[in-house]
């Protein structure tokens, strides 16, 4: 169902595909456009979670409206990038996601995913997270990303 790489020897193994997914700050969420199927490629700071994506993002919008029509997506982050000047290549750790996505609903699921991402991003500001979350549960959408395939590509 979904493509093998065509340079094996870059492809990392499933853990460290995960890894790469664990490290990255932010990935390009790419949906289909409900307007005109033009693909729409969106960035968002996420967090894993039981091998799961998780992201926050607005109740309404382009991006959730277009999960609602087609909960299929596409999620690429890179972790690291060099250029190598005198070999002209580029270095890079990548990861690449194909998954069906999700609004989460669940209160539960919610405050944890909203947890995570605070901690992951944060930093010192942690300690006000519960307070924060607390006053912004209903205008936050949560998506979660139930992974179909991951590669992860080292060069």
């Amino acid at each position: 169902m979904f493509r093998e790489m065509r340079k094996k020897k870059r492809e990392t193994t499933k853990d460290e595909a995960y890894q790469f997914l664990e490290k990255a700050q932010e990935g390009i969420l790419s949906t289909i456009s409900v307007d005109n199927s033009y693909p729409y490629g969106t960035s968002v700071n996420h967090v894993l979670i039981d091998n799961k994506i998780y992201f926050h993002c607005a109740v309404e919008g382009h991006k959730i409206d277009n999960i609602r029509h087609n909960n299929k997506v596409s999620f690429f982050a890179i972790v690291s990038s060099i250029v190598d000047k005198e070999s002209y290549t580029t270095h890079f750790e990548s990861v690449h996601v194909f998954g069906t996505a999700y609004i989460v609903e669940d209160k539960k699921e919610k405050v944890k995913a909203l947890y995570e991402l605070s901690r992951k991003f944060t930093g010192e500001f942690f300690v006000n997270a519960k307070e924060k979350m607390s006053g912004s549960l209903d205008v936050t959408g949560i998506v979660r990303i139930e992974i179909d395939d991951i590669k992860g590509k080292k060069v």
